[in-house]
């Protein structure tokens, strides 16, 4: 998520719409406990910080780790019934934003989170059809009313794929933040290197 944060960062001063605050991101947890071999999905939602307010990267992992932590203890100390309706609460103004672009009357609140970002654990082997070899696989999720990005990863054979998926008349030239996400690693990878940080 800090790697998103630090291209959205960009992406966003390129345009000239950085906010001074952070921007908010809803994340889908699994709740299901590990002895749990139940049918059917088992999940939460959290609010965390993308930290786009912060330009050092290594102050934007912690940002970030700080915030997802907090978020997933919250989560930890209640039961199944406060964490369902914790999560119909956070997502609640997400029907009235639907409703809201439906009617074209505004709702005087403002919104709860900014974007989703999910991760989807994808097959851990590598997936072959008639012999040939899958390289990679991209997940494809939606935006809805109000909603201008979406962004979902998924694991395949120890890599991890990202997919922006936006509206374009919001966010144009979207696949600019597919190439600073990709930077933002690397900024990472090189200030945790540089201060001696390890992997």
């Amino acid at each position: 998520m800090a790697i998103i944060g630090g291209g959205l960062r960009r992406f966003l001063d390129e345009l000239g719409e950085l906010p001074n605050k952070s921007l908010i991101v809803v994340l889908p947890v699994n709740v299901r406990p590990k002895d749990d071999e139940g049918g059917g999905n088992a999940v939460a939602t959290i609010l965390a910080t993308l930290g786009t307010d912060v330009a050092d990267p290594v102050q934007r992992l912690a940002a970030v780790t700080a915030s997802t932590r907090a978020a997933k203890a919250q989560l930890r100390s209640m039961d199944k019934d406060a964490i369902l309706a914790y999560s119909a609460a956070l997502m609640a103004p997400y029907g009235v934003q639907l409703a809201s672009t439906l009617s074209g009357v505004k709702p005087p609140w403002p919104y709860t989170f900014n974007l989703c970002v999910s991760n989807v654990p994808g097959p851990e082997d590598v997936l072959y059809l008639r012999g040939s070899r899958m390289e990679a696989s991209y997940p494809v999720s939606l935006v809805a009313h109000s909603q201008a990005l979406n962004v979902t990863l998924q694991s395949y054979a120890g890599t991890l794929n990202f997919g922006f998926i936006g509206c374009r008349d919001t966010l144009p030239h979207l696949q600019r933040l597919a190439v600073y996400t990709g930077e933002a690693l690397d900024q990472l990878a090189a200030a945790d290197g540089a201060a001696g940080l390890g992997s």
